[in-house]
């Protein structure tokens, strides 16, 4: 099972990049097909309709979390089309990886953006984790990570920076079903 493939030890990280790619048009082109060949695909217009997020999904092992799923933003802009994502946390290494990829829809077509951001994890008990990006989306604005392992949600938001002005948002991780 695919899922399970790339959680294994050892694989890096842009592994899960384009497994987020990869998710964002399981229902269009399959899963049989390596990264490099959804690059090339990535141009071709994906339905709406057909276009689905990756499920929602909370892995912990030793130390390690992995968490897939999409960003729905609950509070601020909401950006038009979907996003698969996934996150990986290090208590060993106090750090958070997220890998976001989006597909927008828009009248002339689709755009496909993929983003990757840094958090500092600066709390991690029983309860869960809290991480912080300070420069994530700017100079001035900042992204944190809240993590539920009791529940197994988590939520992003972002805010400006002291002294800065900008945006603020939250955003809840969704996931569709299996």
């Amino acid at each position: 099972m695919l899922y399970r493939s790339i959680t294994r030890p050892g694989w890096p990280f842009q592994k899960g990049l384009c497994y987020a790619l990869h998710q964002l048009s399981v229902d269009r082109f399959g899963i049989s097909f390596g990264c490099n060949a959804f690059r090339s695909m990535a141009n071709q217009a994906i339905p709406l309709e057909s276009t689905t997020i990756p499920p929602l999904i909370f892995k912990q092992d030793q130390g390690e979390l992995t968490i897939w799923g999409g960003w729905k933003a609950v509070e601020g802009y909401q950006t038009p089309g979907f996003n698969a994502v996934e996150i990986r946390c290090s208590r060993d290494r106090n750090s958070c990886v997220e890998a976001v990829a989006t597909i927008f829809h828009h009248t002339t077509g689709e755009d496909l953006e993929s983003q990757v951001f840094s958090y500092r994890v600066v709390r991690w008990d029983a309860a869960g984790l809290e991480a912080i990006d300070d420069h994530g989306m700017g100079d001035c604005l900042e992204r944190r990570l809240a993590v539920s392992f009791t529940d197994r949600n988590a939520v992003l938001s972002w805010q400006p920076s002291t002294g800065c002005q900008g945006d603020k948002g939250r955003a809840v991780l969704v996931g569709d079903p299996l």
